[in-house]
């Protein structure tokens, strides 16, 4: 069954898949098994771990941060609109589930999410100890600052990896210190 979204990018011409290329909103994207993530974990992992979480954030963030900056030239969208619009988004790329977007007294933001990238991970090893969303954490991080207009951090503090019933995103101002 087609969302609703996807229905709507398909009429109004937004998602096309012309010549081999899967276009949305003149973006190209690839189809491709979550494992593909996990791989280049292991790969970036042999190296040095400490820095693999780091650079698939950076990826995500860039990624991003990159579409986001078009949508927001094409479409002018902000705060709320925008983040319904990012929701739609991140479901129709298959990433994750939003369970829910709210935002905390102190003017964080947490995203509730079931990540498909750590399920696929979870549906092929044992449970892990450790939270390992980078790619999703610094693509919500990339999201986030577009809307804003602020560099936004993002932190991933629960995993459904881990046993927790889903991956919990926290999202703030990013400060000088870190």
């Amino acid at each position: 069954m087609l969302s609703g979204f996807f229905k709507k990018l398909l009429m109004a011409k937004q998602l096309r898949f012309i010549e081999g290329d899967v276009a949305i909103f003149n973006s190209t994207y690839l189809l491709y098994p979550a494992s593909i993530h996990s791989h280049l974990r292991s790969l970036l992992n042999e190296g040095n771990s400490a820095k693999s979480g780091k650079l698939l954030y950076t990826l995500g963030f860039r990624t991003s941060k990159d579409f986001s900056e078009d949508l927001d030239k094409r479409f002018k969208v902000k705060g709320m609109e925008s983040v319904a619009l990012w929701r739609n988004i991140v479901e129709l790329q298959g990433l994750a589930k939003i369970n829910r977007i709210s935002s905390n007294p102190d003017g964080s933001i947490i995203v509730g999410a079931i990540s498909s990238l750590a399920k696929d991970d979870l549906r092929k090893n044992e449970k892990t100890k450790v939270v390992m969303d980078y790619f999703i954490a610094g693509f919500f991080a990339g999201i986030f600052t577009t809307i804003y207009d602020k560099e936004i951090e993002c932190v991933e503090t629960k995993c459904v990896c881990t046993g927790e019933a889903e991956c919990v995103f926290i999202l703030k101002p990013k400060t000088s210190g870190s």
